[in-house]
């Protein structure tokens, strides 16, 4: 996937690659079929009663989703997920870590 602002690295995880903007991950995938996306609790809460995604196996309190893409009739489905959660990710800019990171880099370049 190529979209304006959005960075794709390694992850965490072995083979794991992660898709972020302004730091934050708002998708990972593993292998070719296997889609972890970042939702709010809301609309992973639609999406889960929907019956279009499943419960991420290892963060079942947190907004995380489980998409198992078993067809090329996903695909768009699939897509229009990962455009909510980048959505989503965009509009809080950066993650913590990095916002205070460049204060700290600020403080010490005065």
């Amino acid at each position: 996937m190529k979209w304006p602002g959005v960075q794709e690295v390694t992850g965490d995880k072995l083979g794991e690659r992660s898709l972020r903007v302004g730091g934050r991950e708002f998708l990972h995938i593993h292998g070719d079929s296997t889609l972890h996306i970042q939702l709010t609790k809301d609309i992973k809460a639609e999406v889960l009663a929907k019956g279009k995604a499943e419960q991420h196996p290892y963060a079942p309190r947190g907004g995380m989703v489980a998409y198992y893409l078993r067809s090329d009739a996903q695909l768009a489905e699939a897509l229009q997920l990962s455009k909510i959660a980048l959505g989503h990710a965009a509009s809080r800019k950066t993650k913590p870590g990095v916002a205070l990171e460049k204060v700290f880099r600020r403080e010490r370049s005065r």
